[in-house]
């Protein structure tokens, strides 16, 4: 639903729509460099085929950003607050990137068409791989960024008038192919409810026949969300001795990024297969709906697609809000063996928030009235305080500021506070249970009661603060779980 501004009573936008729109442009343009390369050479009819279809994408794409150019970016720029100006720029300059690719595509097509499908079908399928990893980190950013500025500065008649604008350019006779791609995963809250009962019967058919004629079936390949999508960083390929790979869960605020600093190429070097996922909304991984709205089931649900596409059950370590995920796969996935490193506990982190509120009242007031998850720690001081001990160097902590992200109002709030909490008796997995002296936000107290809750002892370490993969004593800490690991014959 629209929100209305405080001051103005005008509506503002209901940006739902744009993540079905991003899920459509994302399952589309991942199949098509299967299309072109599954052309036969000389198949001039089925080249004409593809063409065609990639022709409707880049349509639809090119549509898309002449909206948000001309509707978006110069209203926010006057509207949102001057320190997201940087952020919009660099997603209004991404359109250029694109743009410069769809038009090699563009000549790459004509090319490949005019030989009949004979030259440069590799350079073609490349470039639309280019070209769908582009738009894949675009679409990411702009949700993660974009979207919520969108939500509290334009108003739902400027969304509305754009996108009318944008399904106006469509060919009249390719619409209802367009909006059955859209129904295709977004179901009913792909058009506005009124018009549903008579769109979906023109739609859905069209859609279907369209498909048959692409890709052979009218039911083609949907995004998942889950290990196609989600932004992976592996290192190493296991060895004999370490057979049993390891799956990394970042926490709040963070992505993959931050087991890359060193915990990934240090079990790597050990001879592990060593993984680090981005939570959906995170990093480049892309999210289905808001940000906000996202839960821990959600990510949940990508832990459980990144282990289970794997050919052995890995081990699994979770930081902080990840040690929650952790604790949640666990209830209903087994695994040889987890590893929480300052963990939200079993009871949730109610008390963290608690003690935060106590610490800087006008910074919680500011939040909410802001809905910035990132205000306790949006200034190097700030994140030293939450995440990192007096030995972090000033350079680091300054380095890391800018890598750190807004976090889902509904988990951090809602699900670890108290909705969702996990339950520590349906959990049969052996955990190592490891915190950090100087944490800012997981006590060592609650370090020690979450070993308590699944009968085993903490270690604390000390002099560390709460982010111990990205602190100066990363390596004892890394070393401290190969030890147990190789102890337990993993």
């Amino acid at each position: 639903m629209s929100q209305t501004g405080f001051n103005t009573g005008f509506k503002y936008a209901d940006v739902s729509g744009m993540y079905i729109v991003h899920t459509m442009i994302r399952r589309e343009f991942a199949l098509l460099p299967g299309l072109v390369r599954d052309v036969a050479p000389a198949d001039r009819d089925r080249a004409q085929v593809v063409a065609d279809h990639i022709r409707l994408l880049s349509l639809i794409v090119h549509e898309h950003h002449c909206g948000e150019d001309a509707v978006l970016w110069p209203n926010l720029l006057i509207r949102a607050p001057k320190e997201t100006h940087p952020a919009i720029h660099r997603v209004e300059g991404q359109h250029e990137g694109i743009d410069a690719l769809s038009s090699r595509i563009d000549a790459l097509l004509a090319t490949w068409l005019d030989s009949g499908a004979g030259d440069c079908g590799d350079d073609l399928a490349y470039g639309l791989e280019q070209l769908a990893a582009a738009l894949n980190e675009h679409m990411s950013l702009e949700e993660k960024l974009m979207l919520p500025l969108v939500e509290r500065h334009i108003f739902a008649s400027e969304w509305d008038g754009m996108v009318e604008r944008g399904a106006a350019r469509i060919p009249a006779d390719l619409g209802p192919v367009v909006v059955g791609m859209l129904m295709y995963e977004g179901g009913r809250n792909a058009v506005p409810p009124e018009l549903h009962d008579a769109v979906a019967p023109v739609a859905r058919p069209a859609y279907a026949a369209h498909c048959r004629a692409v890709h052979g079936t009218a039911t083609p390949r949907r995004s998942d969300g889950a290990v196609g999508t989600l932004e992976l960083i592996s290192k190493g390929s296991g060895s004999a001795a370490h057979q049993t790979p390891i799956l990394f869960v970042h926490g709040a605020w963070h992505a993959a990024w931050c087991w890359d600093e060193g915990f990934l190429d240090f079990f790597a070097d050990k001879g592990y297969r060593a993984l680090a996922l981005s939570l959906r909304g995170h990093g480049a991984s892309p999210a289905p709906k808001a940000l906000h709205r996202l839960s821990i089931a959600d990510y949940v649900d990508d832990v459980v697609a990144v282990a289970g596409a794997l050919s052995t059950p890995p081990v699994v370590i979770g930081h902080s809000m990840g040690g929650f995920i952790v604790q949640k796969y666990l209830e209903s996935r087994s695994a040889p063996v987890a590893v929480l490193l300052a963990s939200i506990p079993p009871r949730g982190d109610a008390k963290a928030l608690m003690r935060f509120m106590r610490q800087h009242p006008w910074r919680t007031l500011k939040g909410l009235a802001t809905v910035d998850t990132t205000v306790a720690f949006n200034s190097p001081a700030l994140a030293r305080e939450q995440f990192f001990s007096p030995d972090t160097s000033e350079s680091d902590v300054i380095r890391h500021v800018p890598r750190f992200q807004q976090e889902s109002r509904r988990a951090l709030y809602v699900d670890t506070a108290f909705l969702h909490l996990p339950k520590p008796d349906r959990v049969a997995t052996p955990l190592m249970v490891l915190g950090a002296e100087r944490d800012g936000i997981v006590t060592p107290e609650e370090v020690h009661a979450t070993a308590r809750a699944y009968k085993t002892k903490a270690e604390i370490f000390p002099e560390m603060g709460h982010d111990m993969m990205l602190e100066p004593g990363w390596r004892d800490v890394a070393e401290r779980i190969h030890a147990w690991l190789t102890n337990r014959g993993i």
